[in-house]
């Protein structure tokens, strides 16, 4: 090599999974959306949740919508209207 050259390395085939393995685990979860509609006021929404797969009965809420809360989301929780405070019907 010459001086004053420096070489520039190529990229690395596994550059896109900088974030390690943890970025791999994430995205091998199951996901899907959950229509909500109070049977009192008739709101209405999408709750986008996600599980480790398909036969886990755990699962996380990835999106909620305005108007709805979750109880207990890690025990398959129950759906809840804000303004009603009673339970949806997914």
């Amino acid at each position: 090599m010459k001086a004053g050259r420096e070489s520039i390395a190529a990229p690395s085939r596994t550059d896109w999974n900088n974030g390690g393995l943890g970025s791999l685990l994430r995205m091998a979860r199951d996901r899907w959306v959950e229509v909500l509609r109070c049977p009192d006021c008739r709101r209405t929404g999408k709750a986008q949740l996600s599980a480790e797969d398909k036969y886990s009965r755990e699962f996380e809420v990835d999106s909620l919508p305005t108007g709805f809360k979750v109880c207990e989301p890690m025990m398959g929780g129950t759906f809840y209207c804000i303004s009603c405070g009673i339970p949806v019907e997914p």
